[in-house]
């Protein structure tokens, strides 16, 4: 079980309905810092490859940002056509509202 730190996104702010010094304690408490100290304890993950590690996985994370970001938009009528088995009566008016608002 882990403890979420971050908003749900980044129109959140959570400091309306959670305490700042719990998140800060909670993130001393977080799975993969927790295991990385572990490993450094046992001496099995010496620092200098820990910030190995590290960097590869930020050039991961911006490398795949990067491509996401390349990607042609996606078509929105998708969100609409394959998002229920069984649509409620209201989409086709939400449909026609995004379309009129963001242009067909």
């Amino acid at each position: 079980m882990t403890y979420r730190s971050a908003p749900h996104a980044t129109a959140d702010d959570p400091s309306i309905y959670i305490d700042p010094a719990r998140v800060e304690e909670e993130r001393e408490h977080e799975c993969v810092g927790r295991f990385e100290r572990y490993l450094t304890r046992l001496g099995v993950l010496p620092e200098p490859r820990a910030e190995e590690i590290k960097e590869e996985a930020l050039e991961l994370m911006r490398d795949g940002i990067a491509a996401a970001e390349a990607e042609a938009p996606a078509d929105r009528s998708l969100v609409f056509e394959h998002a229920y088995a069984d649509p409620p009566a209201a989409l086709a008016a939400d449909r026609e509202e995004l379309e009129r608002i963001l242009g067909s």
